[in-house]
């Protein structure tokens, strides 16, 4: 018994002294900017113990205590190695290895550094990426690149820019590039691709470049590559983003209503000075007709004095006139500032030759016009394994639920068109309805009517003013939804 108890105590003793030879090494690894740097590889100087450092540039790592030095690399930073010491906290910073920091640059048939290629190729990489809070990935690749010409489309939130790469190289075929995501012709909808799922985008401008797409690749190709798996630590982020949009130039300085009025007198005396056909009258005989009839002529009178009385026989505006309503900002009503808003979540790892990806997005973007907005969940799965030196496997599913809606246009040069109709209607115009004595013209809840030009109670718009039309109130009704859902797996 005493032998057992003997042995057991000298067995705890060389445990604890074994335990007494192990320590725990903590500290933090930035870059020669003062960033926290994720992925180092922190090993010791045998090799046989090792971790990586995490998101935020923190590490630990136990090792024995004949263990002297701890080795610090990471791709492209210069290799350091640190004395232990007494030392349980070892902060470091590793430097840019600018000897290693070959671009490298995604091309048609597999990657090559840029120096090495001969033909015109742009790169844009995902540090470009995030700083552009686009809702398309086309949208920030305008003045990105060079001799990339990138033109915005309708301003619909979602909409993408029409990208010309080598030009127009035709009057009646397309002048797009041809989109190659992760290696694979893409032909869904470019705002499918949520931007922060790419790591890079590569840009081939001549024929050299894209000679394997063939003539598909005439106007260009854009390669998108996607973000995988770089750390056998899982790689979890979370980010959120918020904006406004917004009209970014404002509209040039319109007539107003006191202007408008001596304007339109100008033209009515000018019109019997000089008539067409007829008798022209005299000067003073012009002038006090074109002052008795102008309310006669526009039909809406908004001042508090008599018709007549509005504009004098010299063309000023009476200076005891007075708007009886301040109604007359029409894109007050189709404008607005809209909100922003994205949230996202991805996950990713590496072990030994197989990689994941696993991300969620949910994107919501309202445009400055009412009735114009752009939503987008977008899910995406990629596993990729490299089974052996001539295979690689793997697969990619990417998931999109898009709802937009689309104030209703009827092409340019409609009235439907809210931009055409604010512009050409004159402001003497009211948006909303009132009486001849500027009284507001109610509803049975207390809300006022919208001025339509017909409206029972108030006057009626002649026919240059659009009598029945009220653009802030058919952009109201009218709607141009767009639902998509589409899962892509390749």
């Amino acid at each position: 018994m005493r032998k057992i108890i003997l042995t057991m105590l000298v067995a705890i003793g060389f445990m604890l002294n074994a335990a007494a030879q192990d320590r725990t090494i903590t500290g933090r690894i930035l870059d020669d900017k003062g960033s926290p740097i994720s992925g180092v590889s922190i090993t010791s100087s045998d090799g046989k113990f090792g971790t990586q450092s995490d998101q935020d540039g923190n590490y630990s790592l136990k090792v024995p205590a004949n263990v002297r030095t701890l080795n610090f690399s990471y791709v492209n930073f210069e290799t350091i190695n640190k004395t232990i010491g007494k030392s349980t906290v070892i902060n470091t910073s590793l430097s840019s290895d600018n000897k290693k920091l070959d671009e490298v640059v995604v091309v048609a048939y597999g990657t090559q550094k840029k120096e090495a290629i001969t033909g015109s190729v742009s790169r844009i990489g995902a540090e470009v990426l995030e700083q552009r809070l686009t809702t398309n990935i086309s949208q920030a690749l305008a003045g990105a690149a060079p001799g990339i010409a990138a033109t915005t489309g309708n301003g619909q939130p979602g909409s993408g820019a029409a990208l010309r790469i080598r030009g127009f190289g035709s009057v009646n075929a397309s002048s797009a590039p041809l989109y190659v995501v992760d290696g694979f012709p893409y032909g869904g909808e470019i705002s499918d691709i949520n931007t922060n799922d790419v790591e890079s985008i590569t840009l081939l401008k001549d024929a050299s470049s894209t000679a394997l797409y063939g003539a598909r690749a005439a106007n260009g190709v854009v390669l998108i590559t996607t973000k995988k798996g770089k750390t056998v630590k899982p790689e979890f982020r979370i980010f959120t983003n918020y904006g406004l949009s917004k009209r970014g130039l404002q509209d040039y300085e319109t007539v107003g209503t006191f202007d408008y009025y001596p304007l339109m007198w100008q033209a009515l005396k000018n019109g019997l000075k000089y008539p067409v056909s007829g008798i022209a009258q005299t000067d003073a005989v012009a002038s006090a007709n074109a002052s008795n009839t102008i309310a006669a002529q526009l039909i809406y009178n908004p001042f508090n004095v008599p018709n007549n009385q509005i504009v004098g026989v010299d063309g000023q505006m009476n200076p005891k006139a007075e708007l009886l309503y301040n109604d007359f900002n029409w894109f007050s009503g189709i404008e607005r500032t809209g909100p922003r808003k994205e949230v996202g979540f991805s996950v990713s790892s590496k072990v030994n030759k197989s990689d994941y990806t696993f991300s969620l997005n949910y994107l919501k973007d309202e445009g400055f016009v009412i009735r114009s907005d752009f939503q987008r969940v977008n899910g995406r799965i990629s596993v990729n394994s490299q089974i052996n030196n001539w295979l690689k496997s793997g697969v990619n599913v990417t998931a999109n639920f898009v709802n937009a809606n689309q104030a209703a246009g009827d092409g340019s040069n409609t009235f439907i068109n809210p931009f055409v109709f604010a512009r050409g209607i004159a402001p003497i115009y009211p948006v909303r309805a009132f009486t001849t004595t500027g009284a507001p013209i109610l509803d049975a809840f207390g809300q006022q009517f919208y001025d339509y030009g017909i409206h029972p109670g108030a006057v009626n718009r002649p026919s240059g003013g659009s009598p029945g039309r009220h653009i802030l109130y058919e952009t109201l009704l009218n709607e141009s939804v767009q639902r998509r859902n589409s899962i892509i797996a390749r």
